[in-house]
């Protein structure tokens, strides 16, 4: 059952990029070795300077999945707001142009989406530097909030930094 709704999901990758040359081929590629393939890839180029849109562009001519935005220097809010308004998934999730992403993470994420009736769900990551892997987050919990709360103590509180996020685009809209 869980499939079959599975097959039915559009998920939308935002990427917004601001000189990002140096990992974003990875980022990209990253996102294009998912073993779900059902997506689209927003990059969004927020007045990049160095090559990054024409990285992007390269992209977006050998995969129909993939769009391109160019805009003025927004900032990441500005930028992923513009991602925002020009995505058609089910589900939305942001990346960062240096993010790297293990091959079936959307596939797992959104199974238990979909399996649960979530409309929100996040794990953990991991951060590299010099090939020094440090995990971000080791326990994993579930939890129901209403979108007051989570709009008080996830936006305001938490602040959760070193996660991976998924949304339901309609709750996404919805929060702001």
């Amino acid at each position: 059952m869980v499939e079959e709704k599975m097959k039915q999901i559009t998920l939308s990758v935002i990427i917004p990029v601001y000189n990002g040359e140096q990992y974003l081929n990875y980022s990209i590629q990253s996102v294009l070795n998912q073993t779900y393939k059902d997506y689209e890839l927003i990059l969004v180029d927020d007045g990049s300077t160095d090559h990054s849109l024409e990285i992007c562009e390269k992209y977006q001519s050998k995969d129909k999945r993939i769009r391109v935005i160019s805009q003025e220097n927004k900032g990441i809010s500005g930028a992923r707001n513009a991602g925002i308004d020009i995505a058609t998934g089910e589900y939305i999730t942001f990346m960062d142009s240096d993010d790297v992403i293990q091959s079936k993470m959307y596939e797992i994420m959104l199974n238990h989406m979909v399996s649960d009736g979530l409309d929100l769900i996040m794990c953990g990551a991991v951060r590299t530097e010099n090939y020094h892997l440090e995990e971000l987050e080791k326990d994993c919990e579930v939890c129901c909030l209403t979108k007051k709360i989570y709009m008080k103590e996830c936006f305001q509180t938490l602040k959760q930094t070193g996660s991976i996020w998924l949304y339901g685009i309609k709750f996404i809209k919805q929060i702001l």
